[in-house]
């Protein structure tokens, strides 16, 4: 059994005219825990070179 649904196609309204895009639904296997936050918090810090 696939976690991720198929895509839906929508259009959405945005600064130029409409943007196309698919959503995804996800099916989560386990609650997400304080510490698997902290850790992707701390990627996302280093990636998008944040300061804490």
């Amino acid at each position: 059994m696939s976690c991720v649904s198929p895509g839906l196609r929508k259009q959405t309204r945005g600064l130029g005219g409409l943007v196309a895009h698919e959503t995804h639904l996800y099916d989560m296997a386990h609650e997400i825990i304080s510490e698997e936050l902290d850790d992707f918090s701390d990627w996302l810090k280093k990636e998008l070179r944040l300061t804490k």
